[in-house]
C-alpha cells in the first residue's frame, strides 16, 4: 500500500481529520494512525476512501501516478454497499468486544452492551 498516496489524498480532499473521522465513524486517534503508516484494516480503508471521495484502488495501484482522482467503477451501488456493510460489521465486532470484555471482568452487560451491576 502506498502511504503516500493515501495522504495526497487526504490533503487534495481539502477535508480536515475531525471531519473525515466523523464520515469514518472511528476516532481521530484511528485516523492519525491510518495517515502515519500505522497497520489498519481493509474496512478502514474502505472506510477513509468512501470519506474523501477516491477509490480505495487507488492506494494499491502502482500505475496510478499519484492522482486522487477515482477510477471509474463498474458498479458503484454495489461498491458503496458492500463498504456500508463491511463498516457495519467492524462496528458490529467492536461492540461485541467490548460487551466480551465487560463480561469477563464480572460486570452484567444488558442486550445494548450497557453495564449494569456484578454478575450474580
Amino acid at each position: 500500500m502506498d502511504f503516500g498516496k493515501l495522504n495526497r489524498a487526504f490533503v487534495s480532499s481539502k477535508l480536515g481529520k475531525k471531519e473525515v473521522a466523523v464520515r469514518m465513524n472511528c476516532s481521530r486517534t484511528t485516523l492519525d494512525n491510518l495517515l502515519q503508516g500505522g497497520d489498519a484494516k481493509i474496512s478502514t480503508l474502505e472506510s477513509f476512501a468512501k470519506a474523501i471521495g477516491v477509490d480505495i484502488r487507488m492506494f494499491f495501484d502502482p500505475a496510478d501516478a499519484s492522482s486522487p482522482e477515482p477510477p471509474v467503477s463498474s458498479s458503484p451501488p454495489l461498491n458503496e454497499e458492500l463498504i456500508r456493510l463491511r463498516s457495519e460489521n467492524s462496528l458490529l465486532r467492536d461492540l461485541l468486544d467490548d460487551a466480551m470484555e465487560k463480561l469477563r471482568s464480572g460486570m452484567a452487560v444488558d442486550e445494548k452492551g450497557a453495564v449494569g451491576g456484578q454478575v450474580a
